[in-house]
């Protein structure tokens, strides 16, 4: 599960539930994922930092690639499936990984 879905379920085990233990562990679990969406955030900016001004389409899209990769998550591979597909079938359109500097 994505920390961004458990994030919302830990929202509603926070407002909804009168267990105060459970309350508790819920807040300190949505902390640890904040932690991790803001350090994969600080990593993606670094990373365009370095590298993003490097000459060179191919290595311009290994940038994108990666920086994707850090937003997304475990949710990367599904979306890579969804910005491929479009009105000529899943292979519409391509996905880049280009070359590492």
């Amino acid at each position: 599960m994505s920390d961004e879905k458990r994030l919302g379920e830990l929202a509603r085990i926070s407002v909804y539930d009168e267990h105060l233990e459970t309350t508790e562990a819920a807040l300190k679990e949505a902390f640890d994922i904040g932690k991790r969406l803001l350090r994969r955030q600080t990593d993606a900016l670094n990373l365009i930092i370095r590298f993003g001004g490097i000459e060179g389409d191919h290595h311009k899209a290994w940038v994108l690639d990666q920086v994707t990769r850090l937003l997304a998550g475990d949710g990367y591979g599904e979306l890579v499936v969804d910005a491929c597909a479009g009105k000529d079938g899943p292979e519409t359109y391509s996905w880049e990984t280009g070359i590492a500097p």
